[in-house]
Order: C-alpha cells, then sequence, then structure tokens
C-alpha cells in the first residue's frame, strides 16, 4: 500500500542518516590526520596523493552538508543555534575549497595559517557528528510517531505478570528487580521510567503468603516503584 511504501522511505532515509552520523567522524579524523601529516611532508605530493586529500576532504564536507539539510528539513521543533552555525560552517567549507583550489595549495603547501583554519573546521564538523549519534534526546521512535505515517511502532516496554502464587513471585522478583536497577543504574530513574513499566498481579488467594511477599519486598526499589499489586488487574 502507499502507506508501506512511504514508511519504508523514511526508515531507508533514517538509516541513512543514522549511517552518516557514525561513518563521518571517523572520515573526518582520517582526513584530518593525513591532511595534517602529509602538509608537512619536506616534499612535494605526489599526484595520488593530492587527489585523495581533494576528494576525501570534499567527500567529508557533503557528509556533512546531507546531515545539516536533513536536519533543518525536519522543520522549526528540530532546529536550534546550532543548526545555523552549521550552516555558516558549510559555507567556510566552500569559501575554503574555492581558496585552496585557486591557490593550488593541496599538495603541500598550506601553511601553519591555513593548517589551522582546516583543522578547526574538521574539528567542529567532527564533533557535530559525533554529538547527532549520541544525543539522548534524539528520539527516533518519537519522531516517527509525530510524522503520523500510520506506521504502529511503541517506544514503551509494559511488563505485565499475573500470578495465583506468592511463593513463585517471590522467587522469580529477585531477577526482575536486577534487572529494573540495572536499567536505573544505565539510564537514570527518570528515562527507566519513561521506557519501561513493570506490574506484578499476586492473585494468591492466601493473604497471609500474600502478606508476607509484601513484608519481604516492600523496601527494594521495584516495590517501590508500586510494580507489586495484591489482586487482579482491572
Amino acid at each position: 500500500t502507499l502507506t508501506h511504501i512511504q514508511n519504508a522511505k523514511i526508515a531507508k532515509r533514517q538509516l541513512m542518516v543514522n549511517s552518516m552520523s557514525l561513518v563521518g567522524p571517523m572520515v573526518g579524523v582520517l582526513m584530518l590526520g593525513f591532511t595534517l601529516s602529509w602538509q608537512q611532508l619536506p616534499f612535494t605530493l605526489y599526484p595520488g596523493m593530492e587527489t585523495f586529500l581533494i576528494c576525501g576532504t570534499i567527500s567529508y564536507q557533503l557528509f556533512f552538508l546531507a546531515l545539516v539539510l536533513y536536519k533543518y528539513s525536519q522543520g522549526i521543533s528540530h532546529r536550534d543555534i546550532w543548526t545555523y552555525v552549521d550552516m555558516v560552517v558549510v559555507s567556510l567549507n566552500a569559501a575554503a575549497d574555492w581558496y585552496f583550489f585557486s591557490k593550488d595549495i593541496w599538495g603541500g603547501n598550506f601553511d601553519p595559517e591555513q593548517l589551522v583554519y582546516y583543522s578547526v573546521l574538521s574539528f567542529y564538523m567532527i564533533f557535530r557528528f559525533i554529538d547527532y549519534a549520541v544525543n539522548a534526546d534524539r528520539n527516533p521512535v518519537e519522531e516517527m510517531n509525530k510524522r503520523k505515517t500510520g506506521l504502529v511502532v511503541f517506544d514503551k516496554v509494559k511488563f505485565v505478570w499475573v500470578s495465583r502464587s506468592a511463593s513463585s513471585i517471590a522467587q522469580v522478583y529477585p531477577d526482575i528487580a536486577n534487572h529494573w536497577d540495572r536499567l536505573v543504574k544505565a539510564w537514570g530513574l527518570k528515562r527507566a521510567r519513561e521506557n519501561c513499566e513493570i506490574n506484578i498481579y499476586c492473585t494468591d488467594p492466601n493473604m497471609s503468603s500474600c502478606q508476607d511477599l509484601v513484608d519481604g519486598l516492600q523496601l527494594t526499589s521495584l516495590y517501590l516503584e508500586g510494580a507489586i499489586k495484591i489482586g487482579r488487574p482491572s
């Protein structure tokens, strides 16, 4: 259907952007290292080396341009002051490339000031790629939902367990609580609550066993989150 085709295009585009955000820093570090090293060699670069620097640098800059255009196309809600700084850097890259070509200095003739200029632009792009790749505030699932494409996705795990045996819950609970504690340690309590909800219902007819269960778990972090409930789910 048309909806499935649109969803496939969105998924493909998101995959390409994520791939660029991961490959971008590696290409940037590689080209920066080669440029700083080769531009200080005591002899003129071989033609192949000069071509490698030119093609590698421009390819890296085009990766960054594609990422900037993608972020800008996501709408005003996805733009901040750094988005406009990115656009300025793209313009500076174009100006620098034009200058390097006009002066024919790619072949190992950069002076210290030009190397500093090249390095500053490269470092900025590298850190912007890394920032996009690891930014915790960016939620691809939430972004997909906002696009309202009709694709049903879930960004919260809800674990529900109903048991008629208080003893079974007591035996399994430590493992569940351990996973919860590890999740909180890795993500923080707020994010863990936002992404995971655990509900354990004890329907044991023996109220004494239920009370023993509560007494044994009431000081645990997961119990304090309201995960243990006596009775059937509504």
